[in-house]
């Protein structure tokens, strides 16, 4: 649209945005339901729709301390190419807070989803029969959603990385290709008892060529999940710290025998590493040595 245009609300800028465009949102309380219909929340629909062109991006001024976007069901929906979302808080009660379907080349970042505003998911990549591609999720604050949902869950897409996100709940995936979570500092959600990773299989396709990297758990329960039905051997687990694991720090519930070697693990009853039993639970075994025997930067990995 043209530059220094103003609009009353972020929904009337997009339906007036061409490709390659930028909007820039004011401080201010933004409640995206008016006008979307079916309680859509902030729904950028198809570009042959009458919805978000391709390429845009969508940027607060002043951050999510002061900019924040209000919506029930979905706060975000995103079905487009080449979008970015970045500075909002975001508040509601939603049953998820993002969701990326039919949509590649998408940055989520420097948000804040704020505590319980969606029911199931915080940040979700869902879609069976279209492709999530080419994703970033990036310097997010996600705080704790819900009791049995995930903060972030990864469901599918092709190339999706996962950094810099503070998370208050679990990162969980199955059916990703392509999938990177690093450098992100996971706490667990006082209302759930859930591993701070879970790795799961969807029965659309299995998560084939995983670095997860130089994380760090902070969990009353489990560090890291190996669910049943898990290709273990597409997952490369280093360079992590698993902290205050207070039953275990790496769980297989799988029948293979994954290796999770190089990482740190330290727990709040300081339980020798040594002991299989800390870094081993359920069907399989683990191979965890050589382990740190201190904490890992979790910038640099050393």
């Amino acid at each position: 649209f043209n530059e220094g245009e103003v609009f009353e609300s972020i929904n009337a800028a997009v339906d007036d945005a061409e490709a390659d465009g930028s909007i820039l949102v004011f401080p201010g309380t933004y409640d995206e339901q008016a006008g979307v219909g079916d309680d859509e929340g902030f729904d950028f629909d198809d570009p042959d729709a009458d919805g978000l062109r391709p390429d845009l991006d969508i940027v607060s001024k002043d951050g999510p301390a002061d900019t924040t976007i209000i919506g029930d069901n979905r706060i975000i929906k995103l079905r487009a190419d080449g979008v970015s979302i970045k500075g909002f808080e975001l508040d509601g009660d939603a049953f998820q807070a993002v969701q990326l379907t039919d949509a590649s080349d998408v940055e989520i970042s420097h948000n804040e989803v704020a505590p319980e505003a969606a029911a199931t998911q915080g940040i979700d990549l869902d879609d069976d029969e279209e492709t999530v591609e080419n994703v970033l999720i990036s310097n997010n604050n996600v705080l704790g959603q819900a009791a049995d949902g995930s903060e972030i869950s990864l469901s599918t897409g092709v190339d999706v990385q996962v950094k810099h996100n503070e998370v208050e709940g679990q990162i969980s995936t199955s059916g990703t290709t392509g999938l990177r979570i690093e450098n992100n500092t996971i706490t667990q959600y006082d209302e759930a008892e859930q591993a701070g990773i879970g790795l799961t299989h969807d029965p659309a396709g299995p998560v084939l060529d995983a670095e997860i990297r130089r994380n760090e758990t902070l969990s009353r329960e489990v560090g890291l999940t190996f669910s049943s039905d898990v290709d273990t051997d597409e997952y490369n687990v280093k360079n992590n710290n698993f902290i205050n694991s207070g039953i275990v720090a790496v769980a297989n519930f799988t029948d293979e025998d994954p290796v999770v070697s190089e990482n740190f693990f330290d727990t709040e009853n300081a339980k020798e590493v040594e002991n299989d039993e800390l870094a081993d639970q359920g069907n399989g075994t683990i191979e965890f040595r050589p382990f740190a025997g201190v904490r890992i930067s979790t910038d640099t990995g050393d």
